[in-house]
């Protein structure tokens, strides 16, 4: 019960407006960073993703490639030429077509090929006999080469694709090329003379 003359004050029952707010607005401030603060560690323990892709969790498999190589495709040998490469795939991919064993290179033979097809450049040539060598079985057992059957291919062309379809429209040189058998073969290949270049190929069984 008031007196007279005195002024009864009630304190804290009704803040005023601008404390209010201030109150209001730290409350607020305070939500906003304890939100951001539990999607922080819900981040942490989710896994980490780039676009549609798990880089923790997840494991991609890559499908094995079973395409299967063309046969008559050989392992590029350093010691070829682009152009000898090339021929040792066309001569190949002719037996593989036919079911025939691919002939294995001989290193050796592409060695004494390139001298014969040098000495028919540098001696105005063109034939199995070499004024230098010899007859081709004769030049390749002086160079160290033993074989039970040898047989030798020539051609003078522009190119390899060339070479080869002359060599193939040919019923002598084919038979060379597809016979079942030899087992090895040497391919040597110069550039020059009067054809624009110069092509020897040895088959051998041994």
């Amino acid at each position: 019960m008031t007196k007279k003359g005195q002024t009864h004050v009630i304190i804290g029952a009704c803040p005023n407006r601008k404390e209010t707010m201030e109150r209001g607005i730290l409350v607020r401030r305070k939500g906003v960073m304890f939100a951001v603060l539990v999607m922080f560690l819900m981040s942490m323990l989710l896994p980490v993703s780039i676009g549609a892709t798990s880089v923790v969790f997840r494991k991609e498999f890559t499908r094995p490639d079973t395409s299967q190589p063309d046969p008559g495709d050989q392992p590029s040998n350093p010691g070829l030429t682009p152009a000898e490469q090339e021929m040792v795939n066309l001569v190949n991919k002719e037996r593989s077509s036919r079911g025939l064993r691919p002939l294995q290179l001989d290193m050796q033979l592409v060695q004494i090929a390139r001298l014969k097809s040098q000495d028919m450049i540098n001696k105005n040539y063109f034939s199995h006999y070499s004024p230098t060598y010899g007859l081709y079985s004769t030049m390749l057992r002086n160079n160290g080469v033993s074989f039970r059957l040898a047989g030798e291919n020539l051609a003078g062309a522009s190119s390899v694709q060339q070479a080869h379809n002359s060599l193939m429209a040919s019923n002598d040189h084919r038979v060379n090329i597809l016979k079942s058998g030899y087992t090895h073969f040497g391919i040597g290949i110069v550039n020059g003379g009067p054809y624009g270049g110069m092509y020897t190929q040895f088959f051998i069984t041994k």
